[in-house]
């Protein structure tokens, strides 16, 4: 996986071709409003997420779970029309506080409306489940910040749309799954 990940971070321009497209086809999903659009990843979904907002996608808002905050063409943030949240660890090493801070000066120098929740004590992965356990990369679930990311989400969902937003957690689609609750 993280070979192809860096293939496709190399090359930017099909990455984005093809999530435009797809994004796309999903407006014409008569569930869809195409006024109100926002893009939510996990890992490398956040990053592609990102990538669709700096290729200029008509997209409201963005969302990130622990992702890579990379830049190539670091410019490319002045086409960004969404607000972006972005929800991490505090101790995730695989989004240095370099790239971190990197991001920062990028989002603000090109006017962007963001905003970073770290969540103390936690490193990557922490809303995955699955990789409960696995310490190879310090990938750890923590229903505690699994929570309060979400309840993040649906309130920055919430302000951008101007109402309440009921979306079920992508990791976690049952619709009565409330995150940290066995």
């Amino acid at each position: 996986a993280d070979r192809l990940v860096k293939r496709l971070l190399a090359n930017r321009a099909p990455l984005r071709r093809n999530l435009k497209t797809a994004l796309g086809e999903l407006t014409k999903h008569p569930l869809t409003d195409p006024e109100q659009l926002a893009a939510i990843g996990i890992g490398f979904g956040g990053t592609a997420a990102l990538e669709l907002a700096r290729d200029g996608a008509d997209l409201d808002a963005v969302v990130m779970f622990h992702s890579p905050l990379t830049s190539n063409p670091p410019d490319d943030a002045k086409n960004i029309r969404a607000k972006l949240l972005v929800l991490r660890g505090a101790r995730d090493k695989t989004v240095p506080d370099a790239q971190v801070d990197a991001f920062k000066a990028e989002m603000s120098a090109a006017g962007v409306d963001y905003r970073i929740v770290d969540f103390g004590g936690v490193g990557a992965d922490f809303s995955i489940k699955t990789l409960s356990g696995d310490a190879s990369f310090e990938k750890t679930y923590d229903a505690a910040a699994d929570a309060g990311a979400w309840r993040a989400t649906l309130e920055f969902l919430a302000a951008v749309f101007d109402r309440r937003v009921n979306v079920p957690h992508p990791l976690h689609p049952r619709r009565d799954y409330v995150p940290g609750a066995r």
